[in-house]
C-alpha cells in the first residue's frame, strides 16, 4: 500500500523543479486550500465574535490607552490581549485585527500538526488527508468562536510535541521547551496551570519508569527542573501582577468564577443582580474583568451539607455527559481500544510504546473541566487532535492486517477523518452572517440616533453590549428580573442610566417604561430604545 500511495503521489526524476513538486507540492497546495477558504469565508463571519472577545478587545484598548493596572484581569488571560495591541495601534478594527491573528493561529497549528503526524509514524497520504480535514475545524474555531483557544492549542501541542521526541529524555533543552511551551499555554489559558503541574509531573514519573540506566534517570530528573524552570519564567511574572492586583487569584479567577456558576444554576450575576457600573472607568462593561462578580455569587462548597455533596455528584454527572457529547464521535471508541491494547500487554506497552502517555493526557485534560459548566467543546480540541492521531494509527494497522489496497485505505482514513469534522462543518454553516444583524443595528443607531452615554437593558446583554461598544458607550447590565415597574424607573434614573434597551416589551418591570421618551421611532425591529436623561434628547 506504501508503494503504491508513493507513486501515486510523487513525480519520479532528478530534475530540480520536480524535486521541489515532490517535496512541497502538496504542502504548497493545503497552504492554498486554507487561504482560499479563508478568503471565501470571511465575509459571511466578518462580525461573528464571541462575547468573550470583547473582554480581551477592551483589555488590549486599555493596554493601549496607557492604563495598564486597569488593563490587568484574572479573569481574561493576557497572551492574546498582547497580541492585540500592535495591530490595534496600527489602526485595524480590533474584531478584525482579532479574526487575522487567529487565521495565523490556524496556519501556526497545521503546521504543528504535520509534525506531530511524522512523530506518529502516520504516512505521507494519509496525514494530508488529516491536514486537508483539519481546515475546516480551524474555520469553526476561527469563525465560530474568535477566542483565544486556538493558541491555547498551539501550545499545548507544542508541549506534547517536546515531551513525545525521542532523544527526549537525553537533551535538557526539550524539558526547557516543554516548559516554555506550558507557560505560554497558561499565559493563554489560566487552567493550563494546574494541568501543565500534575501532567508534567505524573507523565515524568512515567518515564522514569520506563528507564533503567543511572545516567538517563539523572538526565530525565534535570529535564523535569529544566521545564519547571522554563514554566517558572514565564509564569512567575503574572502570578505576582496578579497577586499584587488582587491579593489573590494568582493563577487567575476564571475557575473560580466558573465553580461557583455552576454551583449556582449557571446563572451569571449579570443575569439576575441588577444595574452595576464596570470595574473602572475605562471600562465598557462589567464583562471585561468578571472578577468582581464573584462577590455576588454565594460559595460553592461540596462538603457543606448532603444537598451540596448531592448536586455537586449531579453536575458532575451532567458535565461528564456534556463532555462525551462535545468531543468528536469516536473520541470514546479511540479510547477503549487503547485501553484494551494497555490491557493485553501491560508491560510491553508501558516499557516500549507512549501509549501509557497518550491515554493520561486525553483522560486527565478535560477532567478539570468536570468542576465548571462545559459549555462548548473549544477547549478540548487537544483530546480531538491526539485522538484523531491515535485512531489514524488503528485504522493504518487494521489496513495492514487486512491488507487492503490503496481505494479503500483512502474511504477508510477520509471516513475516520470526516468524523471529527462533521459537527463543527454544521455549526459554521448554521452561524452564517451571524453577528452581521447586530453589527448593523449598531451602525444605524450610531449613524441616526447618535446616542452615547451610559445604557442598559431588559434582556440580551450581549447584543447590548456589542451595540454599545461600537457607540462609545458604557453598559451598566440588565435589569434584575425580580423588580417591579416602579423599582426598574427608579433604578435607572437613580444610577443615572442615559438609555434603557427594550427587547421584550412585554415583560413585567417594563410595564410602566413608556413613561419614558421613546427614540427609534419604531425603526429598528424589535428594539425599541427609551432615554432616561431627558437632557439628551435634542
Amino acid at each position: 500500500m506504501e508503494y503504491a500511495v508513493k507513486n501515486i503521489i510523487f513525480i519520479s526524476g532528478k530534475n530540480p523543479v520536480q524535486k521541489f513538486i515532490n517535496k512541497y507540492f502538496i504542502s504548497c497546495l493545503l497552504v492554498f486550500f486554507y487561504l482560499a477558504g479563508l478568503i471565501l469565508l470571511f465575509a459571511f463571519y466578518r462580525y461573528q465574535a464571541n462575547f468573550d472577545t470583547m473582554g480581551y478587545i477592551d483589555s488590549a484598548q486599555k493596554y493601549l490607552a496607557g492604563h495598564w493596572h486597569e488593563a490587568v484581569s484574572a479573569y481574561w488571560s493576557p497572551f492574546f490581549i498582547w497580541l492585540l495591541i500592535l495591530p490595534a495601534a496600527a489602526g485595524l478594527e480590533p474584531v478584525l485585527a482579532a479574526k487575522l491573528l487567529l487565521l495565523l493561529g490556524g496556519g501556526i497549528i497545521l503546521f504543528i500538526l504535520r509534525l506531530l503526524l511524522v512523530k506518529f509514524r502516520i504516512n505521507r497520504l494519509f496525514s494530508r488527508i488529516i491536514l486537508l480535514c483539519m481546515i475546516p475545524v480551524l474555520y469553526y474555531n476561527i469563525f465560530y468562536f474568535s477566542t483565544p483557544e486556538i493558541y491555547l492549542l498551539i501550545f499545548l501541542m507544542l508541549y506534547v510535541y517536546f515531551l513525545i521526541r525521542n532523544e527526549y529524555d537525553q537533551k535538557q533543552l526539550y524539558g526547557f521547551l516543554s516548559g516554555i511551551a506550558g507557560g505560554l499555554a497558561f499565559l493563554t489559558q489560566a487552567y493550563a496551570l494546574p494541568f501543565f503541574i500534575v501532567h508534567f509531573s505524573v507523565i515524568h514519573i512515567i518515564f522514569f519508569f520506563r528507564i533503567e540506566t543511572y545516567r538517563r534517570r539523572r538526565s530525565l530528573i534535570l529535564n523535569f527542573l529544566f521545564g519547571l524552570a522554563g514554566f517558572i519564567l514565564l509564569a512567575g511574572p503574572w502570578i505576582y501582577i496578579l497577586n499584587g492586583k488582587y491579593q489573590k487569584y494568582p493563577a487567575g479567577s476564571k475557575s473560580e468564577y466558573n465553580i461557583r456558576l455552576a454551583g449556582n444554576g449557571n446563572i451569571h450575576p449579570s443575569e439576575s443582580a441588577g444595574f452595576f457600573a464596570p470595574p473602572d472607568k475605562y471600562s465598557i462593561c462589567s464583562w471585561t474583568d468578571p472578577t468582581y462578580l464573584i462577590r455576588l455569587m454565594p460559595e460553592s462548597g461540596i462538603l457543606q451539607s448532603a444537598g451540596s455533596f448531592t448536586a455537586f455528584a449531579r453536575r458532575l454527572l451532567k458535565n461528564l455527559f456534556r463532555l462525551f457529547m462535545q468531543l468528536a464521535p469516536l473520541t470514546s471508541a479511540v479510547i477503549l481500544v487503547y485501553f484494551y491494547k494497555f490491557i493485553i500487554n501491560p508491560q510491553k506497552n508501558f516499557k516500549k510504546t507512549l501509549d501509557p502517555f497518550y491515554l493520561f493526557t486525553v483522560l486527565f485534560f478535560p477532567s478539570g473541566y468536570l468542576l465548571l459548566y462545559i459549555g462548548d467543546e473549544r477547549y478540548f480540541w487537544l483530546v480531538n487532535i491526539l485522538t484523531m492521531l491515535m485512531g489514524a494509527r488503528i485504522v493504518i494497522f487494521l489496513l495492514k492486517k487486512f491488507r487492503s489496497s490503496l481505494r479503500p485505505a483512502v474511504f477508510a482514513m477520509l471516513l475516520f477523518c470526516l468524523s471529527y469534522l462533521f459537527f463543527p462543518s454544521l455549526l459554521l454553516l448554521s452561524a452564517i452572517n451571524a453577528g452581521k444583524k447586530n453589527y448593523n443595528t449598531a451602525m444605524q443607531i450610531r449613524d441616526k440616533l447618535k446616542i452615547s452615554g451610559i445604557t442598559a437593558s431588559d434582556i440580551n446583554f450581549e447584543e447590548t453590549v456589542k451595540i454599545s461598544y461600537y457607540n462609545k458607550c458604557i453598559n451598566y447590565g440588565l435589569a434584575a428580573p425580580h423588580w417591579s415597574p416602579d423599582e426598574l424607573i427608579t433604578e435607572l434614573k437613580k444610577i443615572n442610566i442615559d438609555y434603557y434597551f427594550v427587547w421584550n416589551e412585554n415583560l413585567f418591570f417594563n410595564n410602566k417604561i413608556k413613561i419614558l421618551p421613546e427614540i427609534t421611532g419604531g425603526n429598528i425591529p424589535g428594539l425599541k430604545i427609551y432615554a432616561v436623561n431627558k437632557k439628551l434628547l435634542k
